[in-house]
C-alpha cells in the first residue's frame, strides 16, 4: 500500500531544534514572592537577566543560560530581605526562597518570613 504524502514548505517541528530563549527574545517580567520581595527577568539573547527587587529597588542581578543554569541572589533594604536560589530547569525558570518583610516604618518591628519555591515561568 502506498500513501500520498505532502510535501511541506517548512518543518513544523523546526521549533524543537531552535536555543531555548529563541522563540521569547523580547519575553520579560516580574514575579512577586511576598509583599515588596520580586523576581524580575528579562530574556537577552541566549540568556536570562535574573534581578532580585526589594521595596521597588533593584539590588542584584546575574544571568542565568545552559552552561550557568543556577544563580543566587541576597539582599537586603530597610523593610526587606531574601535569599533566592534561582535555576532553568527543564525549560521552566525555578525558585527557591527566604523572603522577610517588616511593615513600616520597620525598625524594631519583627520580621514575617516565608519559604517557598516553584516555577516562575516556562519558555
Amino acid at each position: 500500500m502506498v500513501e500520498n504524502l505532502k510535501k511541506l514548505d517548512n518543518d513544523p517541528l523546526a521549533h524543537l531544534q531552535e536555543p531555548v530563549f529563541a522563540r521569547h527574545a523580547q519575553a520579560g517580567g516580574c514575579f512577586t514572592i511576598i509583599g515588596p520581595i520580586q523576581i524580575c527577568w528579562k530574556v537577552e539573547g541566549s540568556r536570562i537577566k535574573v534581578c532580585l527587587v526589594l521595596a521597588g529597588v533593584e539590588v542584584v542581578c546575574q544571568y542565568i543560560d545552559t552552561s550557568n543554569p543556577c544563580v543566587s541572589l541576597e539582599g537586603n533594604v530597610i523593610c526587606a530581605k531574601a535569599s533566592i536560589k534561582v535555576c532553568l530547569e527543564d525549560r521552566c525558570l525555578t525558585f527557591e526562597a527566604t523572603a522577610c518583610y517588616r511593615d513600616f516604618p520597620c525598625l524594631g518591628l519583627p520580621w514575617q518570613c516565608v519559604s517557598d519555591k516553584g516555577n516562575i515561568v516556562c519558555f
